[in-house]
């Protein structure tokens, strides 16, 4: 069996969805997406707002990703890899997680994204966001979602807007850290034109 179909048969076996955008492709990860998620997370301008702006080792790139197929086995959500529909190309990530390192704002689903700064300014984010928003609300029984997003970071702000997420409350996220938390609820994402 090949390392391709035994990982399809693994995604058929935990319920990893494959979700599709008009240009985007969101699935499990494979050993493909570990050499390019390693670079976008070591990457100073993508993780400028993530991480205390600090870059991830190698080893912390590969703590992630099994970090990531437990949260899928556990939980039934998780980070999607996300995947340009026309090129093949691994785009970068998006999809739900728990915000543990935010308790004050704690139970809540949190979603997240990460992208290739080849990839920002065309809409990828906004496009694959919509769609784990959808999926997650559609899938699962969440009350509401929620972004964290560093104050300076404007692409984030400008994808969670976008998204129809509003600017709630400020949380810490780190000793002197502190975000900005925006929400959708159930309700309000059922009353969005995703046309």
């Amino acid at each position: 069996m090949s390392k391709a179909t035994a990982d399809l048969q693994k995604d058929e076996e935990w319920g990893i969805p494959t979700l599709a955008t008009p240009r985007l492709i969101l699935r499990s990860w494979t050993d493909a997406e570990t050499a390019p998620y390693t670079a976008i997370c070591q990457d100073p301008q993508v993780m400028r707002y993530v991480n205390s702006g600090r870059a991830l080792t190698d080893a912390e790139v590969a703590d992630r990703l099994n970090r990531y197929q437990r949260f899928w086995h556990t939980h039934g959500y998780g980070a999607f890899a996300v995947i340009e529909q026309s090129t093949n190309d691994f785009v970068g990530f998006c999809g739900l997680s728990l915000p543990t390192y935010a308790p004050e704002i704690m139970p809540t689903v949190e979603i997240g994204w990460r992208l290739s700064t080849s990839y920002w300014g065309q809409g990828f984010g906004l496009e694959a966001a919509t769609a784990v928003l959808d999926w997650g609300f559609a899938t699962h029984n969440f009350e509401a979602i929620v972004a964290i997003v560093h104050p300076d970071n404007v692409r984030g702000a400008t994808i969670a807007t976008r998204t129809s997420m509003t600017r709630e409350q400020q949380t810490t996220i780190a000793p002197d850290i502190t975000a900005d938390v925006y929400r959708i609820t159930r309700a309000d994402w059922d009353k969005v034109d995703r046309a």
